[in-house]
């Protein structure tokens, strides 16, 4: 069996560039080999030309080589194919097999369009495809092959808001797969749509970088308080789940909103003019200025993020509206002698305006 197969980049020997001359190396040893083009009267025809020894090394890739040859745009792009096909241990499979795998893959790939394919590796193993929602948003179709493919199903990589379960029966290709992804594309696409949205008109504080499969949204409302919001990913036009941070005085007034607004709630608007309404408020947009942004600083350690952490916790006096990490405030409330603590809450004073305030530790925080 032969070792390792690699060539080196081929050469045109004439200014027409119908015959290119290049070498394979097979262990230690290199063979000389030529594409040869033949002008048709609509195209030129390639095919591979080498000596005995190498033929007989390529015996079983031969056939694949030269049906590759026809289909690729130019000899540049067929030379990258070769290097992929001969580029690969062939003690891990025997060259039928290889040929076999190969041979599919490529008709597959074929079948779905090479201008969807993003990524391929060297064993044809893992396999990148890109498509377009109706919003000419990029989404990316991961596939891992593994030895038994096509009789078992592939392995799946997407960015998607809810598990992608899709039918392999016998029968099934990479062509089966792709529709079925494409078809959960479309499923999605106003939850997309309204997302976007909210990033373009919202200062979305978290995730800093959602994805495709993003559903929760912590959305800055007014200076100190945020609300986090959980979508339905198949009904996204539903009224969301809502978490509102900030000091006790202004979470109450927006949770009481947020429990009268159930029937002003109306699925023909979208997800941002629905809370706008709801609320009531002006959102903020992404700040430009760091003055915006040291408003959501905490007062302790004059940061925004700690570790995974956001500053969520407020002073209730409406006029210092401070906000800290909840680790920060807890480690400076409990360096104070004499805090008093109660049923896993500690009492003390606000770092900034010294009036009272109350937290709830944690169990990682105690």
């Amino acid at each position: 069996k032969p070792t390792l197969l690699q060539m080196n980049s081929p050469i045109a020997l004439n200014s027409s560039k119908t015959v290119y001359d290049g070498f394979v190396k097979h262990g230690e040893k290199f063979y000389r080999l030529q594409v040869r083009g033949e002008a048709g009267q609509s195209s030129v025809k390639y095919r591979v030309c080498c000596d005995w020894k190498l033929r007989h090394i390529l015996r079983d890739h031969l056939p694949l080589l030269n049906e590759r040859l026809q289909s690729c745009a130019d000899v540049s792009t067929f030379i990258s194919d070769v290097k992929t096909i001969l580029g690969v241990q062939s003690d891990q499979h025997s060259p039928s097999h290889c040929y076999k795998h190969y041979g599919r893959v490529l008709k597959e790939i074929e079948e779905v369009g090479w201008d969807k394919l993003n990524n391929i590796s060297e064993d044809f193993k893992l396999i990148k495809f890109q498509f377009q929602d109706n919003s000419e948003r990029w989404h990316y179709f991961g596939l891992k092959l593994n030895d038994n493919y096509p009789q078992e199903s592939p392995e799946f990589m997407v960015d998607l808001p809810c598990p992608f379960i899709p039918v392999w029966a016998c029968g099934s290709n990479l062509m089966t797969l792709c529709q079925q992804f494409i078809e959960v594309l479309d499923l999605h696409q106003s939850l997309w749509d309204m997302v976007d949205e909210l990033k373009d008109k919202c200062w979305v504080l978290e995730p800093e970088q959602p994805n495709y499969a993003s559903t929760s949204f912590r959305i800055a409302l007014e200076q100190t308080t945020s609300v986090v919001i959980d979508i339905n990913p198949l009904h996204p036009e539903e009224i969301p789940d809502c978490k509102f941070l900030g000091s006790e005085t202004s979470v109450a007034k927006l949770e009481e909103k947020y429990q009268q607004g159930y029937q002003e709630w109306s699925d023909s608007l979208s997800l941002y003019q629905n809370i706008q309404m709801l609320f009531n408020i002006n959102f903020h947009k992404p700040p430009n200025t760091t003055s915006m942004e040291s408003n959501l600083q905490c007062g302790i350690c004059y940061g925004y993020r700690l570790g995974t952490q956001t500053p969520t916790q407020v002073c209730n006096d409406e006029r210092c509206n401070q906000i800290y990490h909840h680790d920060c405030l807890v480690q400076w409330l409990q360096s104070i002698p004499g805090v008093k603590r109660s049923f896993g809450i500690i009492f003390g004073e606000c770092p900034y305006c010294s009036n009272n305030i109350k937290l709830k530790i944690l169990q990682k925080s105690s």
